[in-house]
């Protein structure tokens, strides 16, 4: 079914009702739905870019992906962890997830190990910026069997639409931009650390300066669901009597479907295909 505009929630909604339903049990189930209305609402909704408080440009996120890591907030916990039987049961398709273990997501930047110190949690709806883009957050506290966990959740954006005109850029039309004059420029742009100089790059400090805004935009949309893009399954190595268990990324894709694209701007053949 499609929502209507009146339907569709917007985004700052979307994350607040994920963190409030706690929906580990479908994610338990491998249902990476849970995340379809946060897509909806990223896919439907755009950054409105200002310098000296005038709007410059529109940036429209067109693919993301979602990135979902338990962790214990306790070290002794986090050692007793099961991570062999973690990461059998992660990665396949037909076997059901242990309640009792915690999800995990080891390619996710933002999260804590024993050797470093703890990570707070991210505010919901900050902006993430590390080497493969820039996240929106909605990390949160939950209990596992009683014991506290940090939830580190976040959507990548992997592909985005640059407009110059704010009619255009809530059209949600395939437009290519004014704003940029480069040949090198794609349309969508899916290298997602480009990003950066989209957001911020040039920036003025001094006087109005610059800013960054969510706009959540009425529409309606059933995006695409794939497999996310250069992300690998992760594997245990465990050495001398089971000890120093070492978790490395292994050649194997991860094929698990978090990514959503929006369809006006992909089709599913490319999608897959890459």
């Amino acid at each position: 079914m499609t929502l209507t505009q009146t339907q569709i929630m917007t985004l700052k909604s979307a994350l607040n009702k994920f963190i409030k339903n706690q929906p580990r049990e479908r994610l338990l189930r491998k249902d990476y739905t849970v995340f379809t209305p946060i897509a909806k609402a990223i896919l439907n909704g755009y950054f409105e870019v200002r310098e000296d408080n005038t709007p410059i440009k529109f940036v429209r996120p067109t693919k993301i992906e979602f990135y979902y890591h338990e962790e214990f907030t306790d070290k002794e916990e986090m050692k007793k962890e099961r991570v062999g039987k973690t990461l059998k049961q992660l990665y396949s398709s037909n076997e059901p997830y242990d309640e009792t273990l915690l999800i995990k997501d080891y390619i996710v930047y933002h999260q804590n190990t024993l050797q470093a110190p703890p990570f707070p949690l991210f505010e919901v709806g900050t902006l993430n910026n590390h080497k493969s883009g820039i996240d929106i957050t909605f990390e949160h506290k939950s209990k596992v069997n009683s014991k506290e966990v940090n939830v580190r959740a976040s959507a990548l954006i992997r592909g985005f639409y640059v407009y110059t005109e704010k009619k255009e850029c809530e059209a949600g039309l395939p437009i290519p931009s004014k704003y940029i004059d480069s040949e090198d420029l794609k349309y969508p742009e899916d290298r997602c650390t480009f990003l950066y100089d989209h957001l911020y790059g040039s920036s003025p400090i001094f006087e109005g300066g610059f800013s960054v805004k969510w706009i959540d935009c009425p529409g309606s949309l059933e995006p695409y669901q794939a497999p996310r893009k250069n992300v690998w399954q992760y594997a245990i190595i465990e050495e001398i009597n089971d000890k120093n268990k070492k978790i490395i990324k292994t050649t194997v894709p991860d094929t698990r479907s978090l990514q959503w694209s929006n369809q006006k701007f992909y089709s599913q053949q490319e999608l897959f295909s890459k």
